[in-house]
């Protein structure tokens, strides 16, 4: 059971501690990434159960945390089955889909359906690599470039066919969040407005500045984090950590460190996430006042 195992990536106590002894109010948990199974039915086995178990842990505390669920594609309709079966639950407050981008391409796989429910349900779409895999060939399978370099082109890629494809713009309500800066975008994005082909009905960049969120995990302090504040500004970047494989603290001092003005900070620091990820407030609530006092991580 992984809520019970006495390790601090499962023990959400080893968290709690942490968090408190942080000033952070809430977190978001969810899987560690891993890429589908060759035999999809035990991937939404697993599924199921990781979602059963994150579920069951954030009731443990149910002012402090809420679960993103691990969906079984690019089987769509076992993954709209799963979506469908935990939906009612309070905690759930986001989908996570592990960018696999060389195992399917999001826009080729009739994913619309399922991004359309997640929408409709208020939940945003979190894109995170997994780094125990060479999509892109041999060339990254050593020297950390897997998890440095890699990583950061698969959730760039999924995110960049999301958009240009057309469906952010056939689904208006769809939000994504874009884990590691969303790693070469804030970059690329300029490029990619004019070389992009395809139905949609905007530039890349304008999707980005309003359809995307990033978190700085992994990014704590540098000029990849002014980059992101340059392509999108404040109030689209969440604090993230990816606790435990990545310490907290760095993450926060980091943003204090930025000499971003007072708005600016609080936002970074739990306005902005607050919209999804608030324990206290139900799923798809309007924003409430207090919500600056409200510091999430993810």
């Amino acid at each position: 059971m992984f809520s019970r195992t006495e390790d601090p990536y499962f023990d959400l106590r080893h968290r709690l501690e942490l968090m408190d002894g942080l000033g952070v109010t809430a977190a978001a948990v969810s899987l560690m990434p891993f890429r589908p199974l060759e035999d999809s039915g035990v991937t939404a086995r697993l599924a199921a159960i990781a979602n059963d178990e994150l579920l069951a842990a954030c009731s443990e505390h149910p002012d402090r945390f809420v679960a993103l669920a691990y969906l079984p594609l690019p089987d769509v309709a076992a993954s709209l089955v799963e979506l469908d079966r935990i939906a009612h639950q309070p905690a759930l407050r986001g989908i996570s889909i592990v960018a696999a981008q060389t195992l399917y391409r999001p826009d080729q796989i009739g994913i619309e359906p399922l991004l359309a429910r997640a929408s409709d349900l208020g939940l945003p779409v979190v894109l995170h690599p997994t780094v125990t895999s060479t999509d892109f060939g041999p060339g990254f399978a050593d020297l950390g470039l897997e998890s440095g370099m890699q990583a950061m082109i698969t959730t760039s890629l999924v995110a960049s066919r999301l958009a240009i494809s057309g469906i952010l713009d056939r689904i208006p309500g769809l939000e994504l969040i874009l884990t590691n800066l969303g790693g070469v975008l804030p970059f690329l994005g300029e490029r990619l407005d004019t070389r992009q082909q395809g139905p949609a009905r905007r530039r890349f960049t304008e999707y980005m500045r309003t359809r995307m969120y990033v978190d700085n995990c992994g990014y704590p302090a540098g000029v990849a984090f002014r980059c992101a504040l340059d392509a999108l500004g404040p109030d689209r970047i969440l604090l993230g950590s990816d606790y435990p494989a990545r310490p907290i603290a760095p993450h926060l001092e980091s943003v204090r460190a930025m000499g971003l003005d007072a708005a600016g900070e609080a936002a970074i620091l739990g306005r902005t996430a607050a919209r999804w990820f608030d324990p206290r407030r139900p799923r798809g609530a309007a924003p409430g006042g207090q919500d600056a006092k409200i510091r999430p991580t993810i």
